[in-house]
């Protein structure tokens, strides 16, 4: 049985970018003891639950956006065709961009790092969004290497916490003529910092 990720409750069901931290939120180390004593009756998965719920903890912030599902998007079945999802992330990504400031004409003078290529998509289906419908899609950096970039991204309801799909994506920072891999920045980094789940891994 699929589980929904953990990340999505403890931030506010919102457009906008999340807070930084909840001031209630647990620390690491007091959740830590609060679900290893909580999924003792399913030892085999319980380690890996309870490091994705610390990873969780960690992250400062997300960015999700309010998308529309139209007639057109839909299949036979009247669900969201699988296709997509991915245009929904896509499009996220796009706001992701625009809120850091980074949206408009490639400019490799201004911001080098907006040169890079899509390496890899993953999506899980885990529920059909059904019918003409608006849905939240939320992102953020899952992990961040010396030239790569993971995005996760989740498809929710608008009322709950209960993903209709989960993926990730890599990019890869290209250099715009030879289209080799190069580091990202340090500006990009630090921009990035506050978005990356990775950094209490």
């Amino acid at each position: 049985m699929s589980h929904p990720s953990p990340c999505g409750s403890r931030q506010p069901r919102s457009h906008a970018v999340g807070p930084e931290r909840p001031p209630l939120w647990p620390t690491p180390q007091a959740l830590q003891i609060a679900l290893r004593g909580r999924f003792l009756g399913a030892p085999a998965s319980r380690d890996a639950r309870v490091r994705e719920l610390l990873r969780c903890a960690t992250m400062s912030r997300f960015h999700e956006t309010l998308m529309g599902v139209y007639f057109d998007d839909l299949d036979a079945f009247q669900i969201l065709h699988n296709a997509r999802y991915i245009l929904l992330f896509e499009r996220t990504i796009g706001s992701f961009w625009k809120h850091l400031g980074w949206g408009g004409v490639l400019d490799a003078q201004k911001n080098p790092d907006q040169f890079h290529f899509v390496r890899a998509n993953a999506v899980e289906y885990l529920r059909p969004v059904v019918g003409v419908r608006d849905v939240r899609v939320r992102v953020w950096v899952d992990k961040l290497g010396r030239t790569s970039l993971t995005f996760g991204f989740r498809i929710l309801p608008t009322d709950q916490d209960e993903d209709f799909a989960r993926g990730t994506r890599t990019i890869v920072r290209v250099d715009p003529t030879t289209h080799r891999p190069v580091p990202w920045t340090d500006t990009f980094r630090a921009t990035l910092e506050p978005y990356r789940a990775d950094l209490g891994a």
